[in-house]
């Protein structure tokens, strides 16, 4: 079940077949005020953070136009640490603050209004593993947000493994989408 609020409608979901840079864009058009964002990594060609775009057609925004903050917290240790990390000037938003070749998995909330950038607010979890299998394989949980300075609404969403990395097999977006001006 998607961690999404009643009313809001899947837009697209796409999962790779095989390894690649990209996955979507989901292009789901105007009119979508309030938007859901779910990933599933599950994995990198080497350690990385993977990055959402967003875009005003049928292609995403690869420019400069992304700036976000956050951190994250070490799990399995008997006092949480946290790490805390600000970008600016990027080419997305980053799922997560902390780099790694494992799978991973995250939701992503935005508003979506026209006449503003956009605000993102991001959870993630990351995995010590490809395979998913218990809760002791959680090694960090992340919390982000960040902007997309665009004041169009977003009709596109895609995912890139940033830098010259590739998304395993299996890797997964989907969007969700509540109807309206945000």
């Amino acid at each position: 079940m998607p961690l999404v609020p009643p009313g809001a409608r899947l837009l697209g979901s796409v999962t790779l077949g095989s390894s690649n840079a990209n996955v979507g864009p989901i292009v789901f058009g105007p009119g979508y005020g309030r938007l859901w964002i779910e990933h599933f990594i599950a994995g990198y060609s080497g350690s990385g953070i993977a990055i959402i775009q967003f875009g005003t057609g049928t292609t995403v925004d690869t420019g400069a136009n992304y700036a976000s903050g956050g951190f994250h917290v070490t799990m399995g240790t008997a006092a949480v640490s946290a790490t805390p990390t600000s970008r600016v000037s990027q080419a997305g938003l980053q799922v997560a603050n902390d780099a790694t070749a494992n799978a991973r998995d995250g939701v992503h909330e935005v508003s979506n209004a026209t006449g503003r950038p956009k605000i993102c607010d991001s959870r993630t979890i990351t995995y010590s593993t490809t395979s998913l299998t218990a809760a002791t394989a959680i090694t960090t949980i992340s919390v982000m947000v960040g902007r997309w300075f665009n004041n169009a609404q977003a009709q596109c969403v895609g995912m890139n493994a940033s830098g010259a990395l590739t998304l395993n097999s299996g890797t997964a977006l989907s969007v969700y989408g509540i109807p309206g001006a945000g």
